[in-house]
C-alpha cells in the first residue's frame, strides 16, 4: 500500500498535466466546431497545430473572433 501511495504522489503533476492537456484539446476542438463551424477533423487537426506549437498557415481565413479563441486557448 505504501509503494502505491509514493508511486501516486510522484505520478499525480503528470496525471493533471495530461488530464489538463486533454481537457483543453476537447474544449478547443468542441468551441472550433461551434464557433467557426469547422469539421471535427479540421477542429482537432487546428487544435494539434495550436497546442504543438507548429502554426501552420490556415487555408482559409480566420474571423476575428476565432483569432481571439486561438490566442486563448495558446495561452492555456
Amino acid at each position: 500500500y505504501l509503494h502505491f501511495k509514493k508511486s501516486y504522489r510522484e505520478f499525480k503533476p503528470f496525471f493533471f498535466g495530461f488530464v489538463f492537456v486533454l481537457l483543453l484539446l476537447v474544449y478547443g476542438v468542441f468551441t472550433y466546431t461551434v464557433i467557426e463551424g469547422l469539421s471535427l477533423l479540421e477542429s482537432l487537426y487546428r487544435m494539434i497545430i495550436t497546442l504543438s506549437t507548429v502554426g501552420f498557415l490556415e487555408e482559409h481565413d480566420m474571423s476575428r473572433l476565432d483569432k481571439f479563441h486561438t490566442s486563448i486557448l495558446c495561452v492555456g
